[in-house]
């Protein structure tokens, strides 16, 4: 069994590494003229009136972080699901499960959505609601 304290560092340690994720960028300085990377991006989008956004790395440790949450959120729903079909509860706990699955579901879609937006470039909401 591991220690409390492991978890504690832990999270502390994810909670250091979104904030100084912030000032992290692997953005082109504006000068810079475009690359043929950058041109080939636009060309793929050339239907699309939304541009790449550059990966920095506030995107970079939310994706990481979503994926990983993704995954254990897939096993609680599954789980939650197989209690559910079983129906061994009462008919309250049964029902409240019935709407948690809904709820969990919904969450499910959202992410997965945003972790999507976040790999192919496109933009999201950040801490605060602005646009990263």
């Amino acid at each position: 069994m591991i220690p409390t304290f492991v978890y504690v560092v832990l999270i502390l340690c994810a909670f250091a590494l979104g904030r100084a994720s912030t000032r992290w960028t692997w953005a082109r300085p504006a000068d810079m003229s475009l690359s043929t990377t950058a041109l080939a991006n636009q060309s793929a989008l050339a239907g699309s009136t939304e541009t790449r956004v550059p990966m920095n790395g506030e995107r970079l440790f939310m994706l990481v972080f979503l994926s990983g949450w993704i995954v254990a959120w897939t096993v609680g729903v599954a789980a939650a699901f197989g209690a559910f079909v079983a129906g061994t509860g009462d008919l309250f706990g049964t029902l409240f499960l019935g709407g948690w699955l809904m709820a969990a579901v919904a969450a499910w879609v959202f992410v997965a959505n945003t972790v999507f937006r976040l790999a192919t470039g496109k933009r999201v909401r950040g801490r605060g609601g602005r646009q990263i």
